[in-house]
């Protein structure tokens, strides 16, 4: 696909389905991999897509594959996420999000395994900020703006956590238009966490991801300069975030917010 018709067909279908996309995802994936979107056509006419976003040459992560929904039960998702997983294979690892009612299915024809457990949560800034614990003001790390500190650094902490260099991605991803990346800083000048909250697209409100931290702590306080600065600029809009492990998840319940729907 374009980019043009990943905005118009895939972003538009995550926004019908409720996945809140970003505003300038479009953008940030095909820059990462121009090949990344796929659409399904009955007679000229688009019915279904996926994306398939690859990593280099070892690794890939499958996202959406919406069917319309008139069309469903007719076996077309299956075909398009099918070519989905032959544009990765045979090279590449594949990692994908689903949510937990399709699960058992899509392990029994593809053999994926699930590696971990979440939800996807969303959260009222003020309610939000009432939650954090004192873990959040006592952390010695000094969190900055993705202007202050060495983009390069950032680029190989994201690796190590991530697994897979994403370069290209990140450096769209991270500046964004509107968009706010907090990092964090050790007392040793080492990068210990980040954080981005991009606009959502169409529907107002932010959307969080990937929220990276060595640990908990470090995570309350980049969620919290982030929180801080949304409540400055007197925007109250709805938070999202994907809390894909149990510390994430619990912390997203702490912070009151409300779980909208589960993933593996």
């Amino acid at each position: 696909t374009t980019e043009k018709e990943f905005k118009s067909i895939v972003i538009t279908a995550l926004v019908n389905e409720g996945w809140g996309p970003g505003l300038k995802d479009a953008e940030c994936f095909m820059a990462c991999d121009p090949t990344a979107g796929f659409v399904g056509e009955l007679n000229g006419k688009p019915i279904a897509c996926t994306t398939m976003a690859k990593y280099g040459d070892s690794f890939a992560v499958g996202g959406c594959c919406i069917v319309n929904r008139k069309y469903r039960g007719r076996g077309y998702g299956k075909e398009i996420f099918d070519a989905a997983v032959a544009s990765a294979k045979p090279s590449r690892s594949i990692g994908i999000i689903t949510g937990l009612s399709l699960m058992e299915e899509i392990h029994k024809l593809y053999g994926f395994h699930s590696q971990f457990y979440g939800a996807f949560f969303v959260f009222n800034i003020q309610t939000a900020l009432a939650g954090f614990s004192e873990l959040s003001k006592t952390s010695p790390v000094k969190i900055k703006r993705i202007d202050e500190v060495n983009l390069e650094a950032l680029l190989m902490y994201d690796t190590a956590v991530f697994g897979f260099e994403r370069h290209a991605f990140l450096k769209k991803w991270l500046r964004m238009t509107g968009s706010h990346a907090r990092v964090a800083i050790d007392s040793e000048g080492s990068i210990v966490g980040y954080t981005v909250a991009r606009p959502m697209f169409v529907q107002k409100g932010y959307k969080i991801g990937p929220l990276f931290a060595d640990s908990e702590p470090v995570a309350e306080k980049l969620l919290k300069a982030v929180f801080q600065e949304l409540l400055r600029q007197q925007d109250t809009a709805p938070v999202a975030i994907d809390a894909p492990t149990e510390k994430a998840t619990k912390l997203c319940e702490r912070l009151q917010g409300k779980r909208s729907f589960e993933l593996v």
